[in-house]
Formats: C-alpha cells, sequence, structure tokens
C-alpha cells in the first residue's frame, strides 16, 4: 500500500534515487549528490520537513514533493501567501500518475493550510526558496516545455500557465564585445567596477546565494557619481548544464530607468563577459521571460544562443507573475 509521510533525516538517499531516475525531459541536475542536497535545500533556514513530502511502499521511498514559501516584499522574512512548489517527482511505478497527483494534492493541502492565497509551481528568484541551480541552469526555470507529463498533469488540476522564461548559453572562447559605436563612446565616458562575494541586498538574497560565489560589476561615471546599473554572475560550478563548462550564471542585471535606451546594458555586458574570459571562464547561462523584449533582443545581440524554454504554473487569487 502506497502511503506519505514528511521527510525524516534517513532520507537523502533515497530521494536522491528518485532524483537520478528521473527523464532528461525534467532537465534536472545530474548526478545528483547528499553534499548538493543539503547546501541547496536540507540548510535552509527556513526548511520545514512538512512541506517535503514523501511517497513510499513497503519502506521503500517512490516518490517526493517539495513545497515552500516565497519571500515577504522587504525579503526580510517568508510570506505564506504565496506557496511554491518546487519539485514533484516520482520513480517509475505502476501507479506513478496516482503518486503525482497524490503528492500535488498533499503540497496543496500543506500551503493552503499555512496562509497560501496563491500557488505556483516552479519560480525564478525571488519565488526559489530552493534547489538554486539543481533544476536547470542560472536560475530555476519552471517546468521545461519538453517535460509533457507534468504539463498536463498540472492543467488537469487547475493550473494555469502565468508565464514562460527562455533559458540561454553563450561560450567565452574568443569572445569579442559586439561592434557598436555606442559601446566605444561608452568606453571612453564609464568604468566597471568588480566586487567578488557582494554583500547580500537582503536576507532573502544570502538565503538563496548564499552558499555561491559571486562576482558583481557595478557601472559607474569615470568622473564619479553613483552607480547606474550592474550585473551579477554565480560560479554554477559543478552544477553547471554542461561538463567542463567553466560555468556562471548571469542574474541581477539592470539599469538606471533614467539611462535606458543608450546602449548602457550593452556595454555593461559586453565588458562584464570580457572580462570572465579573460579571468578563465568559458560559459554563461541565463535566462529572462518570454514578455521582455528588450532582454532577449539584448541577449541575442551578444551571441547568446537559446537552448530551452520553461513554463511557470499559478492555481489561485489572479495576480501578475
Amino acid at each position: 500500500m502506497i502511503r506519505f509521510r514528511p521527510f525524516l533525516n534517513c532520507d537523502p538517499p533515497a530521494l536522491l534515487r528518485v532524483w537520478r531516475e528521473q527523464p532528461a525531459t525534467r532537465g534536472l541536475m545530474q548526478p545528483m549528490s547528499n553534499l548538493l542536497l543539503e547546501i541547496f535545500v536540507l540548510s535552509k533556514p527556513y526548511f520545514d520537513r512538512q512541506g517535503l513530502i514523501v511517497a513510499h511502499e513497503d519502506g521503500e521511498v517512490i516518490g517526493f514533493a517539495h513545497a515552500g514559501f516565497g519571500p515577504n516584499e522587504a525579503r526580510d522574512d517568508i510570506s505564506t501567501e504565496l506557496g511554491i512548489i518546487c519539485v514533484l517527482a516520482a520513480r517509475q511505478h505502476a501507479e506513478r500518475h496516482e503518486i503525482l497527483l497524490a503528492l500535488l494534492d498533499r503540497c496543496e493541502g500543506y500551503l493552503r493550510d499555512r496562509g497560501a492565497k496563491r500557488i505556483r509551481v516552479g519560480g525564478s528568484f525571488p519565488y526559489s526558496p530552493f534547489y538554486l541551480g539543481l533544476c536547470g541552469g542560472s536560475d530555476l526555470p519552471g517546468v521545461l516545455s519538453t517535460d509533457t507529463e507534468t504539463d498536463q498533469l498540472l492543467r488537469n488540476q487547475g493550473f494555469r500557465e502565468s508565464n514562460r522564461c527562455l533559458v540561454f548559453e553563450r561560450s567565452l572562447h574568443r569572445f569579442r564585445p559586439p561592434v557598436d559605436r555606442r559601446v566605444l563612446q561608452h568606453r571612453r565616458n564609464y568604468r566597471l567596477v568588480p566586487q567578488v562575494n557582494p554583500q547580500n541586498a537582503a536576507w532573502w538574497e544570502a538565503c538563496v546565494y548564499g552558499p555561491t560565489d559571486r562576482i558583481r560589476f557595478k557601472l559607474e561615471p569615470k568622473g564619479g557619481g553613483e552607480s547606474l546599473g550592474q550585473i551579477t554572475f554565480w560560479d554554477m560550478g559543478p552544477l553547471s548544464t554542461r561538463p567542463n563548462a567553466g560555468g556562471m550564471g548571469m542574474i541581477d542585471f539592470w539599469i538606471d530607468e533614467s539611462m535606458q535606451r543608450q546602449g548602457l546594458g550593452l556595454f555593461l555586458a559586453s565588458e562584464s563577459l570580457k572580462h570572465l574570459e579573460n579571468s578563465g571562464i568559458y560559459r554563461v547561462e541565463t535566462q529572462t521571460m518570454v514578455d521582455k523584449p528588450g532582454a532577449i533582443e539584448l541577449l541575442r545581440k551578444l551571441d547568446f544562443v537559446e537552448t530551452h524554454s520553461g513554463i511557470f504554473y499559478t492555481k489561485g487569487d489572479e495576480e501578475e507573475d
């Protein structure tokens, strides 16, 4: 008989077996290890064993699902108004579909019992309490568009597609900044200031990115003044989706609103990538939402290649993601 219970401290080896059996369409980082599970999941200060639900049969773990919460507006604590289902997985089993449905239902119950008015399946930062880098690239991409099994299951249970993201990668071998007159002009007037392992902007950022090494480039006028933008890269190390890639994830990229559409974003990104290439980094991964055409255009100018896409789902109160 199939039963369900909360996570126990003896579960990690069995959870890893379930993880390793997931089809390639899930896009999960392989091989998974106890150390990575501890760093990116179990050690989080808001980890609640009741939210990691385990399916077992005759003493053998055959599936699990993990639900948690996003941050409040100040990002100094969690908010139980928004629930997030991070992982839904089961081994190959005659009742696999029923197991996944039961796990999903229990995740929803766990979240709603604690006050969730809306539930997301999959979430990029800041809706990423667990599994950074373990589910595909520089950020969490939601459910990969190739994962038709999960897509159909969620839609049948009343979840709606709320957004899509595109995942990009760029080899830095012999990187050359794009030829653009504005970039040459900006090089005379602005400089990049690197910050290694910069201070976290908030408690939530420390929780999500704390275990990683990061470098941030701030864009500043050469004559002095406030920063006009920044871009951050985190060392994906063993989490890179390609072997021996020396991969870094590109995140937290912005230009001051008053200075946008002047080529400063292209300048900041291209100069940062050149710096990384000179430091021995050979590849960068990033992602952006499909409803951000400006970001997509910029990535393509930098010769980033789209590799796959992911879907985010919501259920509950209508609200923009």
